[in-house]
């Protein structure tokens, strides 16, 4: 199911908080990434992870690895396939552009 319409924020979603960032994952101290916005996408649009992982040609295993934090999506080709399935733009997975709140917001 698209969504359209307004851009749904972070703290709608319940992204404000996640298990990588409490539990000193790799990625500790961010409280966003693209796996966690693709898992939200994901329950927005009723699919589970293994029909999501089937639809972008990846393991049940290694979505569960994305949207977990412990690997990240690397190439533009899956970014734009987890775009195309869950019906939403690029920018709604990797929350571009934004204006960077500090120096920690442009590492990569």
């Amino acid at each position: 199911v698209p969504v359209t319409g307004r851009t749904l924020f972070a703290t709608e979603l319940g992204w404000a908080d996640s298990p990588a960032t409490r539990t000193g994952g790799p990625l500790v101290g961010r409280q966003d990434w693209i796996g966690l916005r693709v898992a939200r996408w994901r329950d927005v649009a009723g699919m589970t992870q293994q029909e999501l992982a089937d639809r972008v040609g990846v393991s049940h295993a290694y979505m569960s690895m994305i949207e977990g934090g412990k690997r990240p999506v690397t190439k533009r080709s899956l970014l734009i396939e987890l775009a195309s399935a869950l019906g939403v733009s690029i920018t709604d997975l990797t929350g571009q552009p934004e204006q960077p709140r500090s120096r920690d917001d442009l590492a990569i």
